[in-house]
C-alpha cells in the first residue's frame, strides 16, 4: 500500500511538472503582434489640400505588415479618408487595442495624412473630420499620449506627415517609441518615380529587405535608421532641401514574424 502512494505521489508530480511546462509554453505562445494603418489623403473639408499619396502608402504599409512584420489579418485595421475620423480612430486605440492586448503583445500604428502645427508648436494629427477653422477633430501630441498610455505591451507609432517629430515630446508613455519622418521643423516629400511618401518608400524598402536577409532578426528602430540615410540622400539630391527622419527612442520590436 505504501510503495502503491509512493508511486502515485511520484506520478502526480511528475503530471504536474508536465501541466507546468504546458502553461509555460502556452504563455509564451499567447504575444500577439497587432497593426493599426491610418492614410488620410481626401478630407470633408474642401480647404484643406488632399494627399492622394496617403491612401497609396496606407495600402502598401498594411501589405508591409501583414507580410513582413506578421501581423495576421484579424488583428490588422486599416483606416483610410472617411473611415478614418476622429471616433473611429479613438476607438481602434482606446477600446479595441486596449481591450485586447497584453503586456507580452506588440503594436506598430502608421499614420499618413496632414499633421496641424499652431503658433505656439502644438501638433496635432488631422483625421479625415478635421477643419481648418476649428480644432474639434483634431488629435493633439497629449491626447494621443494619454490613449496610448492606456494600451499594454510595446507600442511603435510611425508618423509621416511635415513636422511628424512634434508627435513625440519628453511626456511620451515609456512602452511607445515614435518613428517620425522628419524632424519638427521640416517638411515631408514625395517621391518623383513612385508618387508615395519618400519616408514610407524608404522605410517599406528597408523593412522588406530586413526581413528576406536579415538574421537574426533586427528591430524596427534600426530599420527605421537605415531608411533614414536614403530618405535623407534622396530629398537633397531631387529637392536641394532637407528631411532628415530622426532618431528614435529604441523599442526591442523586431521585423519578421512574433514566432
Amino acid at each position: 500500500m505504501l510503495d502503491a502512494m509512493k508511486k502515485q505521489n511520484s506520478s502526480s508530480r511528475i503530471a504536474l511538472l508536465a501541466f507546468a511546462c504546458c502553461v509555460v509554453v502556452v504563455s509564451t505562445a499567447s504575444a500577439e503582434r497587432y497593426g493599426l494603418v491610418i492614410g488620410v489623403g481626401d478630407y470633408a473639408d474642401s480647404e484643406i489640400l488632399r494627399l492622394p499619396s496617403s491612401r497609396l502608402d496606407a495600402c502598401r504599409m498594411a501589405t508591409v505588415f501583414h507580410d513582413e512584420l506578421g501581423v495576421d489579418v484579424e488583428r490588422l485595421t486599416l483606416l483610410c479618408d472617411e473611415l478614418a475620423t476622429r471616433d473611429r480612430i479613438e476607438t481602434a486605440i482606446r477600446e479595441e487595442l486596449t481591450e485586447k492586448m497584453t503586456d507580452d503583445d506588440e503594436v506598430v500604428i502608421y499614420f499618413s495624412g496632414h499633421l496641424h502645427r499652431s503658433k505656439d508648436k502644438d501638433v496635432g494629427l488631422m483625421p479625415h473630420d478635421a477643419t481648418l477653422c476649428s480644432t474639434q477633430n483634431r488629435i493633439y501630441r497629449a491626447q494621443l499620449h494619454q490613449w496610448l498610455e492606456g494600451v499594454s505591451g510595446k507600442v511603435v507609432l510611425i508618423i509621416d506627415s511635415c513636422h511628424a517629430e512634434g508627435m513625440g515630446g519628453d511626456e511620451l508613455p515609456s512602452h511607445v517609441a515614435v518613428l517620425a519622418s522628419c524632424r519638427a521643423e521640416e517638411l515631408c516629400w514625395i517621391t518623383v518615380k513612385h508618387g508615395s511618401s519618400v519616408y514610407t518608400h524608404f522605410l517599406a524598402k528597408a523593412i522588406r529587405d530586413a526581413a528576406s536577409k536579415e538574421s537574426p532578426p533586427v528591430t524596427l528602430s534600426k530599420v527605421h535608421e537605415r531608411a533614414a540615410v536614403e530618405v535623407t540622400r534622396y530629398v537633397r539630391e531631387k529637392f536641394q532641401t532637407y528631411q532628415t527622419p530622426p532618431v528614435a527612442r529604441h523599442i526591442a520590436l523586431t521585423v519578421g514574424p512574433t514566432r
